[in-house]
């Protein structure tokens, strides 16, 4: 009852901004809640879900749904590769992810060229990122995704590259 008024009076206050949306925040709810068991209910389409009112959630239980979603729908991905191709070829040897082999003097190029691969199979950029950088050594455990990132929005904005002139 308390989240469906509060559900009304967030609706209000989309058209009119009355209060501040972080008002609607139920800290305790966020701070309590397995996100990840609500997030499954809430696809589950069950009830009792909170992920049906998001706006009771912070700004940081909501980053972390994001990665529950991205994480998850990651997985399906591989798995229904991998059930198709065992379904059609009667044997599973994919690669669990997808692959960016760049040069550090090439960046944008190589990053846009090898994605531009994916265009008719968009479905495949949804699995794993892994990043390497060729010729060199490395494990990416997340950091050198990481690294290939802030690179390209350095490369990106820097007024060299004439992507942000005014």
């Amino acid at each position: 009852a308390v989240v469906s008024t509060q559900s009304t009076g967030n609706d209000i206050n989309c058209t009119n901004e009355i209060v501040s949306y972080n008002s609607f925040y139920i800290h305790e709810l966020t701070d309590q809640l397995d996100l990840e068991e609500d997030y499954r209910n809430w696809i589950e389409d069950r009830e009792v879900v909170f992920c049906k009112y998001p706006f009771v959630y912070t700004s940081g239980a909501k980053a972390k749904l994001l990665t529950i979603d991205a994480n998850q729908q990651m997985m399906k991905t591989v798995q229904s590769i991998a059930v198709n191709q065992f379904l059609r070829q009667g044997e599973i040897n994919i690669n669990p992810f997808l692959e960016l082999t760049v040069r550090r003097d090439n960046l944008i190029a190589d990053t846009l060229g090898q994605l531009q691969m994916y265009e008719t199979r968009p479905y495949l950029l949804k699995k794993p990122l892994k990043v390497i950088f060729k010729g060199e050594e490395g494990y990416d455990a997340g950091g050198v995704k990481k690294e290939l990132f802030l690179l390209l929005m350095k490369e990106l904005l820097s007024p060299c590259y004439g992507m942000f002139v005014i």
